[in-house]
């Protein structure tokens, strides 16, 4: 079976490593690096250590991604719906209004959570573009994995 894989934290790991044993991983998607320890340098998240890991033990394939917005919204929700305990829409507008998802895997400026219009104050945005063989995060500078080409290549120049 074919595979994307989401998440980025540790306790993702189990199940990444489960799916590189049994199952063809054609991707991993986690958040960029961001500073970690005392002297606050870029360290990847735990899944995209593995999902390099997998890419030297395969000599070399790449895990490309794709946007994980949707996974993020599907965790979100299934978090509402857990703590509403119901279907009711008021009980649900209630449960949305104390979300704060503290992990999400996509590109995000802070936790996610809902103001009094129900906007995510915290949303941002990413560009990704594909740059020898890898979708790799361009914009904003200080998440960027690699540098915007402009104006791209025409198609049949791109190597």
């Amino acid at each position: 079976m074919r595979i994307l894989f989401f998440g980025s934290p540790d306790f993702a790991l189990p199940a990444l490593r489960a799916c590189l044993g049994t199952h063809t991983v054609v991707g991993v998607v986690t958040q960029p690096d961001r500073p970690a320890g005392r002297g606050h340098r870029p360290a990847p998240p735990p899944a995209k250590r593995v999902a390099e890991e997998f890419a030297r033990r395969s000599g070399g394939k790449a895990l490309d991604t794709n946007s994980g917005y949707p996974y993020d919204a599907i965790i979100v929700l299934a978090d509402v719906l857990e703590r509403a305990k119901s279907t009711d829409p008021d009980a649900i507008v209630d449960a949305i209004k104390k979300t704060n998802f503290a992990d999400p895997i996509m590109v995000s400026s802070g936790p996610v959570r809902f103001n009094e219009v129900g906007d995510n104050p915290n949303a941002s945005c990413a560009m990704i573009q594909i740059l020898k063989g890898k979708a790799l995060v361009v914009h904003p500078n200080e998440v960027a994995e690699g540098k915007l080409v402009f104006p791209a290549p025409k198609f049949w120049e791109r190597a």
